[in-house]
């Protein structure tokens, strides 16, 4: 396979932006493939956008390109970066929406993409997607390697707060969005989870194995790897007064 690009953004599909991001991939390689991750980003939330990245991105194959657009900041002072990571491209702003793969991954690759190399005849302040975004991610996926797009950078943007703390035999994590069902998706890995109950806000919630077998209130581990608040076929938000950023603690596993 080749030429795979994923495109993950806030921009929804009322307007014209994920068409022209296509229509400008398939100007600069017409045999490129590519896949909606999702366009209903909560708009500017870059912490959901990054935890979506980290649940997805695995199942591509690698040297598979992915375009996160979420960029509150777009004609400001942050960088357009180019990540290479765990055998997978990362194209986007530098506001921490690449943070899992950068602190997670052993020996990752960042370059600033510098402008004058796309090819672009004038750049909008407003629409990077389209004019540097999408002509990056269409050399990548032609072969072209990022040296030849970008300049070599050791400074980036991570955002500390994904990450749970560890505080002394428990983790701290936080919600970080919630999903159309109305589970509430944590920042606590599931492999992290020891024990059969978890904290929210100081309720203490019981593991289920799925959602059928819940009742009331109840924690999963989730298949995109993170743990999930729920209710049985409710919003989690109409049984508690819950939302995003409400604290999360559950005991840690030791190696």
């Amino acid at each position: 396979m080749k030429g795979v690009i994923t495109l993950t953004t806030d921009f929804g599909t009322k307007d014209e932006y994920v068409g022209v991001m296509k229509g400008v991939i398939l100007s600069r390689n017409s045999d490129a493939k590519i896949i909606d991750i999702t366009h209903e980003i909560e708009p500017f939330n870059v912490e959901e956008a990054a935890m979506i990245i980290e649940r997805a991105y695995r199942y591509f194959h690698e040297r598979s390109v992915h375009i996160a657009v979420v960029d509150p900041g777009v004609g400001g002072k942050r960088k357009e970066i180019i990540v290479f990571a765990n055998g997978h491209f990362f194209v986007g702003p530098d506001n921490g929406i690449f943070s899992f793969p950068l602190k997670k991954a052993k020996g990752a690759k960042v370059w600033e993409i510098e402008r004058e190399k796309l090819n672009v005849s004038e750049i909008s302040s407003t629409f990077h997607g389209r004019d540097i975004f999408a002509p990056s991610a269409a050399l990548l996926s032609l072969g072209v390697h990022p040296s030849k797009i970008g300049r070599p950078t050791n400074e980036f943007v991570i955002i500390k707060s994904l990450f749970p703390k560890e505080e002394e035999n428990e983790l701290k994590g936080k919600i970080v969005y919630f999903d159309k069902f109305g589970n509430a998706v944590t920042n606590i890995p599931n492999s992290y989870v020891e024990g059969d109950f978890i904290e929210l806000e100081g309720i203490t919630l019981k593991f289920s194995d799925c959602y059928e077998e819940g009742e009331g209130v109840f924690a999963v581990k989730g298949s995109g790897g993170f743990v999930e608040i729920s209710s049985k076929m409710k919003d989690v938000r109409e049984v508690l007064e819950i939302k995003k950023g409400s604290e999360v603690r559950c005991p840690m596993k030791r190696n």
